[in-house]
Parts: structure tokens; C-alpha cells; sequence
């Protein structure tokens, strides 16, 4: 029963960054559709998914590195998409 539990808590923490991700690089190019997204708690999603991967490979959890390596690429994604955004928009708003 625990690992079903591992296994739903899981797959519902990755819907629930599908629809960010999605956003993010839906628009990647448009730095007003992504000015709402912070970059600290995108920042702070990472760290939080790294330990939490460590933190099951210490306790020996499987679910819990598992979902957590599904989450970090995403949050990885939307922190470069969000840093390069800003960038050519600064880059932009200095022509």
C-alpha cells in the first residue's frame, strides 16, 4: 500500500509541473507571457527536487528518486527559458 501511495503522489507532482513547463516553453520567445514565472522559486523547486532525490536514495524510497528525476529536468528547463527570456528582453529593451 506505501508504495502505491509513492507511486500516485508521484505521478500527481509531475501533472502538476506539466502545465508550468508547458507555459514556459509554449512561450520561451514571449517575455511578458513568462514575466509572471519566478526564477527563485524555480530556483528553490530544484534544490528542494535534489534533496528530495537524495533523501530517497539514502532511505532507499524508490517512488520518491523517481519522481523527483522527472521534476528537476522540467525545473532546469524553465529556469534556462526564464534566464535566456530575460536576457534577450534586456538586450532588446537597450536597442
Amino acid at each position: 500500500m506505501t508504495n502505491i501511495v509513492g507511486l500516485i503522489a508521484n505521478l500527481l507532482s509531475i501533472v502538476l509541473w506539466m502545465p508550468q513547463a508547458r507555459t514556459t516553453w509554449q512561450n520561451r520567445k514571449n517575455p511578458q507571457a513568462i514575466k509572471g514565472i519566478s526564477l527563485e522559486t524555480q530556483i528553490i523547486v530544484a534544490a528542494n527536487t535534489i534533496c528530495w532525490c537524495i533523501y530517497g536514495f539514502m532511505t532507499h524510497d524508490f517512488w520518491l528518486p523517481i519522481g523527483t528525476a522527472c521534476i528537476l529536468p522540467l525545473a532546469i528547463c524553465t529556469i534556462y527559458i526564464k534566464i535566456k527570456t530575460n536576457n534577450e528582453f534586456k538586450k532588446e529593451q537597450g536597442k
